[in-house]
């Protein structure tokens, strides 16, 4: 992307400079990029041959997902990818996280992830500019409809520095046992009982099916806790959903929290964790390289 943005630089000046020479106006930076087949729209797609492009384009970052929604004309898209990493996403390996929807004028409904249809959606995020908080990329793959047996071919799919919203859900991360676990939320909330305060940390993620609780009996510090000392206690529950709380609730008998920084501006608190859990049946589990910003609530 930035290459090619580098090679057009040069092409402008050439042109600008040949065309004070010649009769006419000298071309625009989007005669350009329409010239050599680029982009111009924020939001561009060719379905079943048509093409449709808006300006109308806006990007949304949760904790676990990325989705760009584009409307135009009585249309609108949403797309969605489980990151916004630079890279490419196919929606055969994860279609509740890779997938296209599409809702043409008539009210039709498509989308390329249906029950029992194999997924074909091909996503490309060619730039992330941090800075500026917008996306790059590009998309392919086939809409179904998902009231009958309609298929829409889409080709050419790109989004131009998409700007981001980032809503303030908390975070936590943590590597659990060899799995990664990413919150959906992290929420930090203080209460009394009988004249002792519980400070308690807690990161929800797929879904509502996995929380992880942190709770310090003590109004909260920047400082370490052990959980040797007895102030402190946390308990990950996997699967929420599941009746068997002997099974899928583990406590944790060792380890450390580190709380770095209390912003009372900005209503979060910072730190990182590490410790091994161990359910009724005394099966451990060790939770390590844990990090959150929670948000106040």
């Amino acid at each position: 992307m930035k290459k090619s943005y580098r090679i057009l630089f040069f092409l402008v000046a050439f042109i600008v400079v040949t065309g004070c020479e010649e009769e006419g106006e000298p071309l625009t930076l989007d005669d350009l990029f329409q010239l050599n087949g680029l982009p111009t729209k924020r939001f561009e797609v060719i379905l079943n041959g048509f093409k449709f492009e808006t300006n109308t384009a806006s990007g949304l970052k949760t904790n676990t997902a990325l989705s760009i929604e584009a409307s135009g004309s009585g249309a609108s898209y949403m797309l969605a990818v489980s990151d916004i990493v630079e890279g490419e996403y196919f929606g055969n390996t994860d279609d509740f996280k890779v997938f296209l929807n599409y809702k043409n004028s008539g009210g039709l409904l498509f989308s390329t992830t249906k029950s029992g249809e194999t997924s074909d959606l091909e996503v490309e995020i060619t730039n992330y500019d941090v800075e500026k908080d917008v996306v790059s990329g590009k998309f392919q793959g086939t809409l179904l409809q998902v009231n009958g047996d309609l298929e829409l071919n889409v080709t050419k799919g790109s989004f131009l520095e998409i700007p981001i919203v980032r809503p303030a859900f908390g975070e936590m991360i943590a590597s659990i046992d060899s799995e990664r676990f990413v919150a959906e939320s992290c929420l930090f909330t203080s209460s009394t009982s009988g004249g002792f305060t519980f400070d308690t940390f807690s990161g929800v993620g797929n879904d509502d099916s996995t929380i992880l609780n942190i709770t310090v009996q003590e109004k909260i510090q920047e400082r370490e806790y052990q959980f040797s000392s007895g102030s402190i206690t946390a308990t990950y529950n996997p699967n929420t959903f599941s009746s068997n709380i002997f099974k899928n609730q583990y406590d944790a008998e060792a380890g450390s929290l580190t709380i770095s920084k209390i912003d009372t501006i900005n209503n979060a608190i910072e730190g990182r964790f590490n410790f091994t859990v161990r359910n009724a049946f005394g099966e451990p589990i060790n939770i390590f390289q844990g990090e959150f910003n929670a948000l106040i609530k």
